[in-house]
């Protein structure tokens, strides 16, 4: 009996602590603003997508490659949910 009332509480708890935990990834370069994120994604959206014959794999690959040699780096954060 115990574990029949225990078990939806466990199930709650897990529940929450995976909503919780959730992270997010942006690009961050110290001192630039939004517009000039913008811009250098734009330059490397640019880039990525003239890859001829390029699958999705390799255009993220150059566009990334592409805002790394720009300064920008990938950073990931905890993100709460509820």
């Amino acid at each position: 009996m115990r574990a029949l009332i225990s078990l939806p509480l466990i199930f709650a708890i897990v529940g929450c602590s995976s909503i919780m935990n959730k992270t997010e990834e942006h690009w961050e370069k110290p001192g630039a603003s939004d517009r000039d994120f913008n811009v250098d994604r734009g330059q490397c959206n640019a880039q990525a997508f003239s890859v001829a014959g390029g699958n999705i794999m390799q255009i993220a690959i150059v566009q990334n490659s592409c805002l790394q040699g720009k300064g920008w780096q990938l950073v990931a954060r905890q993100v709460p949910r509820f």
